[in-house]
């Protein structure tokens, strides 16, 4: 019983790597927009430091409220 577990353990920690690799592969055949995405964030990751603060002050992401109202 213990064998049974332990290779169930393996073939289930295989599948998840595999899935998480491939995973992205699929999103950038399947979609345009997400490979758009990508796309911006390797280049903001390569830009410069003054650059990246730049478009993070005018980010429509960061310019909502900084507090929460109930």
């Amino acid at each position: 019983m213990y064998y049974i577990s332990q290779y169930f353990n393996l073939v289930s920690l295989v599948l998840f790597y595999v899935s998480a690799a491939v995973n992205p592969l699929l999103y950038n055949i399947m979609s345009a927009r997400y490979r758009a995405n990508v796309l911006a964030m390797l280049r903001l990751t390569v830009g410069s430091t003054d650059e990246l603060r730049h478009r993070a002050r005018t980010s429509p992401l960061t310019a909502s409220h900084s507090s929460t109202h109930f």
